[in-house]
């Protein structure tokens, strides 16, 4: 055979091999192309819930009652993973509601799991044509989880002493806001405003407030009957109405004690899950002029002053 003819002979061969194969190669680089565009989409769900077991103890460490509170949220399947602004802000929210909860309470025991529950994982697959070519969607559908379960204790106020009171009512005084607070929990709570009451018997003889005084001047609404100096021979009532600050409550039994004197528990209404105290009619007079001191009376007996007046001591 002719070199040159064997030589175009080897040419051909070779070309004809090429072809059979390069279909094969580019349905092959397609495939791995296809497969390539392939996408993954997250779908998120939100669930938390808060089981929060709370001790009211006593300041002394008796337990007065327990309750539980129940602190719950979630939302339906959002496009995106836990990363999700909106996911991320149901997390923030739900723990600043537990936050709340808690607020002047100590955790003394209980776990706190979140994240993505492994259980609640599900994967949906969804083709689509795109340019000819089958595309294959992969949907992730989770829920990040946070189960908070805690048993709490809440120290109450038990005892509050009131003191330095100006429990005075001459006639043309007005009235005096000096009480203050005596005991070891003064940094739980605050005295709001004192009150008095200004009474009179009524048609069924019985007596009734008709003018108030407030050491608070907001608690006076426009149809309040209002007095600003005690009257000579009527008749006046004190109270305190007090709050807890920071969260702290008081006790259902509380204890409080006025210028040293124990008061009927009768008279203490806390009110307003703890957070209120009402002290009613603490104590009652009748107001009386004031007397005025006599004047020095000098008395000299053999050149010794014995000089005196009305209520020295001897």
């Amino acid at each position: 055979m002719d070199i040159t003819w064997k030589r175009k002979w080897i040419f051909w061969l070779l070309l004809a091999v090429m072809l059979l194969f390069l279909p094969g190669k580019t349905f092959a680089a397609e495939k791995e192309s296809r497969e390539a565009e392939d996408s993954y989409i997250y779908h998120t769900a939100f669930d938390a819930k808060a089981s929060l077991k709370i001790r009211h103890m006593k300041d002394y460490g008796v337990l007065d009652y327990e309750e539980t509170v129940t602190v719950e949220d979630s939302c339906d399947y959002l496009d995106g993973d836990e990363n999700l602004d909106e996911i991320q802000a149901k997390i923030t929210a739900y723990d600043e509601k537990v936050q709340k909860v808690c607020e002047g309470m100590q955790v003394v025991s209980g776990t706190d799991t979140r994240g993505i529950d492994g259980d609640t994982i599900n994967i949906e697959y969804e083709d689509t044509e795109e340019n000819g070519q089958t595309v294959t969607t992969r949907h992730f559908y989770q829920t990040y989880k946070i189960r908070t379960d805690w048993v709490l204790e809440k120290m109450e106020i038990s005892d509050v002493n009131i003191v330095n009171s100006t429990l005075s009512c001459y006639a043309g005084d007005a009235p005096k806001a000096t009480a203050q607070k005596g005991d070891s929990d003064a940094s739980k709570y605050e005295i709001a405003y004192e009150r008095w009451e200004k009474l009179e018997t009524n048609a069924q003889g019985h007596l009734e407030p008709v003018a108030f005084w407030y050491s608070d001047e907001s608690q006076y609404i426009a149809a309040t009957p209002k007095f600003t100096t005690f009257e000579s021979g009527a008749m006046y009532m004190y109270s305190v109405f007090l709050k807890t600050v920071d969260g702290n409550e008081f006790s259902k039994d509380l204890s409080l004690t006025l210028n040293g004197k124990q008061m009927d528990s009768r008279t203490i209404i806390v009110g307003n899950n703890g957070t209120t105290c009402f002290a009613d009619a603490l104590y009652s007079a009748r107001s009386e002029e004031k007397v005025t001191p006599k004047p020095i009376e000098v008395i000299e007996v053999n050149g010794v002053d014995f000089s005196f007046k009305a209520g020295d001591a001897p």
